[in-house]
């Protein structure tokens, strides 16, 4: 048997996606907040990862999955708490062109994510071959792309200039 195929072990479905999903949110954490909620956010995130694995494995699905799913949690947990980006505190200053520009399409790539599950690009990647699983990664797709919008420094200038003029 072959383990870890790209299509049926939902590498590309599950796994990358809750990786960048790590990323997003773990950089956000680290350029606006401090170090306790970036340890609260790891906690929650060990918590949830195996209170949904237990969830899984008694809505009975594959043993495989449910091992993808919490190794894929628990790779994201792991390299970013080992792995160090040095990422920069956001400071009160106007954003540049260019970081307006790396926002748009971010917007950009974010809708496009949201919408990859509904295209063939889905199947290709490995989607439609499970139904409970596919439903699970179309979630996946969504809190993704939710996050390349939201998460992106424009936005987030834009959401602490109206916080702090109380709009």
């Amino acid at each position: 048997m072959e383990y870890l195929p790209l299509k049926a072990g939902n590498l590309i479905t599950i796994l990358v996606p809750i990786n960048l999903i790590f990323s997003k949110i773990i950089e956000f954490i680290k350029r606006y907040k401090n170090k306790k909620v970036e340890n609260v956010f790891r906690v929650f995130t060990l918590v949830f990862g195996i209170g949904s694995t237990a969830i899984f494995y008694i809505l009975d699905y594959s043993m495989y999955f449910c091992f993808t799913w919490i190794g894929s949690l628990l790779i994201g947990l792991l390299q970013y708490s080992i792995v160090y980006r040095n990422v920069e505190k956001e400071s009160n200053e106007e954003i540049n062109e260019l970081q307006k520009l790396f926002s748009f399409f971010s917007i950009i790539l974010g809708i496009f994510i949201i919408i990859i599950p509904h295209t063939k690009i889905f199947n290709l990647i490995g989607g439609g071959i499970d139904s409970k699983v596919d439903s699970i990664s179309k979630i996946v797709f969504a809190i993704l792309g939710i996050c390349h919008i939201i998460l992106n420094e424009y936005i987030l200038s834009k959401i602490q200039t109206c916080l702090s003029k109380n709009c």
